[in-house]
């Protein structure tokens, strides 16, 4: 039986790769490692949430490395290996994206990735797979590759024998655009750039999100309980691994102190409803311990750091064992 491998190479590219661009937006040699603010210069200044990934250090993570080395992973892994060339262990650096447009139906955007690939393989892989047909078109000196009902998130481009872009086709073009200094990036827009500038860049994983208003209100109208978000309108997470524990960070940004006490209150009275399941599950009781939130005048914060053990005292509780597969 044929597969559509679209969206399979365009979910395994995500999972793989290195952005970036120098000082004067050009794309990254091969390997090349740059900071996280040049890698940024490369996304549209329209962005309304931008998104990073530092997947080699992701990949090394134990945890990680084990989940792709059980008996469920190991196997696809290796076919993917084997057709295209690529180790998701060690041909990746880094991801960085941005959504354009966050709408429920009609999400936009690009991710840009850099990694050591084989354009010929990948591209025959596509069109060898693909139950459907692959259309070229060309922008700018480009090809964007597509199909004729293609996900709004399924071209892609080969920018250059290092860089790939995936996403819509108004994302692809912003970023060649961008290369060819024939666009703005997203440091020049203040709003967003004023979210980057909170956010944990430092991190494994981290994203900043400017949330639209009419978003906000929907959510809020069908649940109650959720009224004093209404104030939020932008959010700022990340997630790290550091000393043996995995840390994570939620920051909602609103500028009404009262709504963001409520907000806390709210949270707090949650995690102690959680904390019941201790009665059950000690590791459950613990686990509510290292959660702390708490409210300033312009945001609402969630953190939490928690031990490699805890985690695996919980997975044990859960019915499985300490040294399971993950």
């Amino acid at each position: 039986m044929r597969k559509n491998y679209l969206p399979i190479v365009t979910l395994s590219i995500f999972l793989l790769l290195v952005t970036a661009c120098g000082e004067k937006t050009t794309t990254p040699e091969k390997g090349a490692a740059v900071s996280v603010d040049s890698a940024l210069k490369i996304l549209p200044m329209d962005s309304k949430a931008v998104f990073y990934a530092d997947l080699n250090k992701v990949m090394a993570l134990e945890s990680v490395d084990q989940a792709l080395k059980s008996d469920k992973n190991y196997q696809e892994m290796q076919d993917f290996i084997n057709k295209t060339g690529i180790n998701p262990q060690e041909d990746i650096n880094y991801i960085v994206g941005a959504l354009t447009s966050m709408e429920k139906d009609n999400q936009a955007g690009v991710i840009v990735a850099n990694l050591n690939y084989n354009k010929d393989a990948m591209i025959n892989l596509i069109k060898e797979e693909s139950e459907k047909e692959i259309i070229e078109s060309e922008y700018s000196g480009y090809t964007i590759y597509s199909t004729e009902e293609a996900e709004e998130m399924e071209n892609f481009c080969f920018l250059d024998e290092s860089n790939i872009l995936i996403g819509d086709n108004s994302g692809i073009q912003a970023v060649i655009d961008i290369v060819k200094n024939n666009g703005e990036n997203v440091l020049k827009n203040e709003e967003m750039s004023a979210m980057l500038a909170q956010t944990n860049k430092d991190a494994l994983v981290w994203g900043a999100f400017l949330i639209p208003s009419e978003a906000v209100t929907e959510a809020t109208s069908t649940n109650p309980m959720l009224e004093n978000l209404k104030s939020v309108k932008a959010a700022a997470m990340f997630f790290d691994y550091k000393n043996n524990s995995y840390i994570t960070e939620i920051k909602l940004m609103s500028t009404d102190p009262e709504a963001n006490k409520q907000v806390a209150e709210l949270l707090n009275g949650l995690k102690a409803f959680g904390a019941m399941g201790a009665a059950e599950n000690p590791a459950i009781g613990d686990l509510m311990n290292k959660i702390e939130i708490s409210a300033g005048d312009e945001f609402v914060k969630i953190y939490a750091s928690i031990p490699e053990d805890l985690i695996d005292k919980l997975k044990s509780g859960f019915g499985g064992t300490e040294n399971e597969e993950k």
